[in-house]
């Protein structure tokens, strides 16, 4: 009888070695999920698209790192993300009228959808937003890069002095500076095991007003 003990024992004991080891070599294994996103990651890139600028661009406006800007950016991506959207490898998109770039101009309470909004006629301080996409293996120097061709000469031309009249106020009464900030948010997914994505780019652009001396 002990002897039958013996063996049943060593017999339990090898059944449970087996099953331990079994668990060990799936525990931590997850099979890949085309349809898990993870979450935006945000650059800091108001640096990379003042140092892209020309010079007398440059001249005209004044690099300010902004927080907000990047949280409104993340959500907008989180919220409004697509992976088809038209995304080139070599050009940025303007996504003038879409859903994410109606969040952005009113996440950051912009009074325009572009900088080519701003006149001589502003008696208060102004804002606008732009939102651009490109593909996500684009770097975010190069998207920088694009970025500031394409704004350069409009920022270049951005009105110094006020030119208005009657009631928006006198001619030359105003002088205007600018600030802007930029930020970079990638959304990707793994698809049968190729990486996928886009990066959308937001510019936030402040008009600031001041009575000429």
């Amino acid at each position: 009888i002990m002897k039958l003990k013996k063996i049943a024992s060593l017999m339990l004991a090898g059944v449970m070695a087996v099953s331990m080891l079994a668990g060990c070599s799936t525990v931590g294994e997850k099979p890949e999920d085309p349809t898990e996103e993870p979450d935006v990651v945000v650059s800091a890139a108001t640096d990379m698209l003042y140092s892209e600028l020309s010079g007398s661009a440059k001249a005209r406006v004044t690099a300010v790192a902004n927080d907000k800007l990047d949280t409104v950016l993340a959500e907008a991506a989180d919220k409004y993300w697509d992976y088809n959207s038209p995304a080139g490898f070599d050009h940025v998109f303007k996504v003038d009228g879409w859903r994410i770039s109606d969040a952005v101009k009113s996440g950051m309470g912009a009074d325009y959808k572009s900088i080519m909004d701003f006149d001589r006629k502003a008696t208060s301080d102004k804002s606008a937003t732009e939102v651009f996409v490109v593909d996500a293996s684009t770097s975010d120097a190069y998207v920088m890069e694009l970025l500031a061709e394409r704004i350069d000469k409009f920022v270049d031309h951005l009105p110094e002095i006020s030119g208005g009249h009657g009631n928006q106020g006198a001619w030359n009464d105003y002088v205007y500076s600018y600030d802007i900030s930029a930020s970079i948010a990638e959304k990707t997914v793994t698809f049968a095991g190729v990486e996928t994505g886009i990066k959308y780019v937001a510019l936030y652009m402040v008009q600031n007003v001041a009575e000429n001396a």
